[in-house]
């Protein structure tokens, strides 16, 4: 999956996640500091994120990662 730098920085931080469909997920704690992740991250939260059709996320790798997250 290709995020932009700070989407991805904000994803291994493990601020937000997605769950197998796709469905957006943000820790309950995180307060963002920036109008670009409340409106990309917190306001978005629960939706469904719609991927290009040339891109693939393992299911897997999300079960993994997903398992690893505290608030999850």
């Amino acid at each position: 999956m290709v995020l932009n730098w700070l989407h991805h920085q904000a994803f291994d931080a493990g601020l937000f996640t997605f769950d197998g469909d796709h469905g957006l997920h943000v820790h309950p704690e995180f307060e963002p500091e920036t109008e670009f992740f409340e409106r990309t991250l917190t306001q978005r939260a629960g939706e469904p994120v719609q991927f290009p059709n040339s891109a693939t996320v393992g299911e897997a790798f999300l079960d993994e990662r997903n398992g690893t997250l505290d608030w999850w």
